[in-house]
């Protein structure tokens, strides 16, 4: 997590333009971050929030890990 941190840091400070569009990127990978969950775990889909449920600043926070809700 360290490393993708890192990396997206890097690709944001080189292309600062992508700030305005957070919301629609973070709608999409969570998404697909979804569909590769219950693909890999058998899960069904109302398992998961229907939107993301953390912020971009939380996801960036080293010092933060979600809680199991």
């Amino acid at each position: 997590m360290e490393e993708q941190r890192a990396r997206l840091e890097n690709h944001m400070a080189d292309n600062p333009s992508l700030k305005s569009s957070f919301d629609e990127t973070i709608k999409a990978a969570y998404y697909l971050a979804i569909l590769g969950t219950i693909r890999e775990t058998g899960l069904d889909r109302p398992t998961f929030p229907p939107l993301c449920p953390w912020s971009y600043e939380q996801m960036m926070d080293p010092d933060f890990w979600p809680e199991a809700t």
